[in-house]
């Protein structure tokens, strides 16, 4: 798809079933532009979930016209219904109610979230993940604005089954209204296995309460570490080796995880390219050291 215009009440305005090979690339003088209630982009999930599904974005305007009632299946100006869909963006504008973009089924064995480009901004959740990542790089985000009123990201997994589910090399995250925050983790990444589903070795964070952490609600969630487990990826051995109880009192770390971690709300550590605040300012963090 090079151009047009694709809009309907009620519904997406564009909807992608299993087995379909879709790219939307604007040609040179030509715009795209995606529109619907429940969402702009659907990848049909639920019954419809199949390999073999690709879906390539590098450019479009895609938003959902819904201004109330947003879920994570209603009001999103895309929405990723199948986990095991191939889904690539480099580029377009996403803008919905509940999320610029919602994975909630997550991402199974044979499917993956990849986006290097594009703005997803939305006055709740730049992008929404609240289903289960089970496979390593199921989702990789290596650049791309992500701004919500609530949350750049909303990380809300459970049961995952992987290292490295969620992978982050670059991007803006930002949350822009009173008690925001850049990513927020409102599950445990770190499960039975164990697994450590979150890997952040790049991009810039900030948010009004924190630019990466939880809420004090979810004081009792640990585990949420930002650095890396795997072996393939540049200072996976002397990266991150600090972490910190409930309390705030240092604990030690093994060495063969060097991560660091966020215990409850306040925890703060640092890390190989500086300290990471999760009070209000703007963090950044790269894979140098």
């Amino acid at each position: 798809i090079t151009g047009g215009t694709f809009e309907v009440d009620g519904q997406g305005g564009f909807s992608v079933f299993e087995y379909a090979n879709v790219t939307f690339d604007p040609a040179e003088g030509k715009t795209i532009s995606v529109s619907g209630e429940a969402a702009g982009l659907i990848l049909e999930g639920v019954e419809r979930q199949a390999n073999g599904t690709t879906v390539t974005i590098r450019g479009g305007t895609f938003e959902s016209t819904a201004t109330s009632g947003g879920t994570s299946e209603f009001g999103n100006a895309l929405w990723n219904g199948n986990s095991l869909a191939t889904l690539e963006i480099s580029g377009g504008s996403f803008d919905g109610l509940y999320a610029a973009f919602s994975i909630p089924y997550g991402v199974q064995a044979g499917g993956s979230v990849t986006i290097s480009g594009g703005t997803f901004e939305n006055s709740e959740r730049g992008i929404s993940l609240e289903g289960a990542l089970n496979v390593t790089h199921a989702a990789v985000i290596s650049g791309g604005t992500f701004e919500g009123g609530d949350y750049g990201i909303y990380y809300g997994v459970d049961g995952e089954n992987a290292n490295d589910g969620l992978l982050i090399e670059g991007g803006t995250f930002r949350g822009t209204g009173t008690g925001s925050y850049g990513f927020f983790f409102a599950d445990n990444p770190w499960s039975t296995g164990p697994y450590n589903n979150v890997a952040i070795i790049g991009g810039t964070f900030s948010g009004t309460v924190r630019s990466i952490g939880t809420s004090d609600e979810h004081d009792g969630i640990s585990g949420i570490a930002i650095g890396d487990v795997l072996t393939e990826h540049v200072g996976n051995n002397s990266r991150y080796g600090v972490a910190y109880n409930n309390d705030g009192t240092r604990k030690t770390v093994e060495d063969r995880w060097r991560t660091f971690y966020i215990d409850g709300s306040e925890g703060a550590g640092t890390t190989a390219s500086g300290r990471i605040n999760l009070m209000p300012d703007e963090v950044t963090l790269t894979t140098e050291p």
